[in-house]
């Protein structure tokens, strides 16, 4: 619609306004996120969802900016999520997925897979409001699965031409192989999180996963934090192993892509990343009264060491 507005030789002013669209919205659905879920004040909400918009994946993903429709989605998804947990409120998670599914079929696949991880962690660690009892958790279990039917039959109209013309030759464009191999050094993804960080969107690329400095800063200070219960640490904890080794490990990582190797831009999903690490720094500002002295300099020592190190190994 954007494009269909204005004049045909104002085409690149017409994606740059485009694009600057969907990484404000992903601001604003980001700081909506933090506000209702991790109840954070409204001044560290935007710093930290300026951080989500404009991260390493939003700024290198404008040569694609279908694929921005994930940044945008996922807060509202993770955020429907909690809602069907807590409350058994099905709408604020019908409607994102199935928005995201409609949008945008291949990011809306993965928005799916780390949606049943996120559920598994919110339901079974960090929630509030549900007790870790089987009579508690089937009820929640069951609306998880009528919910997801509900927005996936809503996305039927797109996405079942999409999945037919997928398998008129798509599928078997490559052989997939899925031979145990790693992608990348621990250093090369921790170097990510540096500033001024870009790799390189061919197959070699490294993932996209910076998002502030002030993320970098507060992740340690997250499981060193006395204030934020431990189980919430286990379950960001899951998480973030989860999306790592789904990028390390290439049979992992080709099963996100839909069982293909990337043609380019590899870890299309990083962005999730992005969103985890926010998450994790808003609970940690929170809660910013729980972090010890001790915990504070050997936090920031820790990551200076380890910038430095990756600094001399030419990363």
């Amino acid at each position: 619609l954007i494009v269909i507005l204005l004049p045909r030789t104002m085409i690149l002013v017409s994606l740059l306004i485009m694009i600057l669209c969907k990484l404000g919205m992903a601001s604003v659905t980001m700081c909506m996120y933090l506000q209702k879920s991790k109840h954070l004040s409204p001044l560290y909400s935007v710093i930290l969802s300026v951080g989500f918009g404009m991260c390493a994946y939003g700024v290198i993903q404008t040569i694609d900016p279908m694929w921005l429709d994930g940044l945008v989605f996922l807060p509202l998804i993770a955020l429907g999520v909690e809602y069907l947990v807590d409350d058994g409120r099905k709408l604020n998670y019908i409607i994102p997925l199935a928005m995201i599914c409609i949008a945008n079929f291949y990011i809306g696949f993965m928005c799916c897979i780390f949606t049943a991880f996120y559920f598994f962690a919110y339901a079974f660690l960090a929630t509030d409001k549900v007790k870790f009892r089987v009579d508690a958790l089937a009820p929640v279990i069951g609306r998880m699965f009528a919910a997801t039917a509900v927005a996936i039959c809503l996305a039927a109209f797109m996405i079942l031409p999409i999945y037919n013309a997928l398998s008129l030759g798509k599928f078997d464009f490559t052989t997939p192989d899925y031979s145990m191999k790693t992608q990348f050094s621990p250093l090369e993804f921790i170097a990510q999180l540096s500033i001024n960080q870009y790799n390189s969107v061919n197959v070699e690329g490294k993932p996209e996963i910076y998002c502030g400095v002030l993320a970098f800063l507060t992740l340690p200070l997250f499981f060193c934090n006395t204030h934020i219960e431990y189980r919430k640490k286990l379950g960001y904890g899951f998480l973030c192993v989860i999306m790592f080794l789904s990028m390390w490990i290439k049979p992992l990582d080709m099963l996100w892509h839909g069982g293909q190797v990337p043609n380019w831009l590899p870890f299309r999903y990083s962005f999730i990343f992005s969103f985890l690490f926010l998450s994790m720094a808003g609970m940690t500002l929170r809660a910013a009264r729980g972090i010890k002295k001790p915990a504070l300099f050997i936090s920031a020592g820790a990551i200076v060491g380890i910038m430095f190190w990756a600094y001399s190994q030419k990363y």
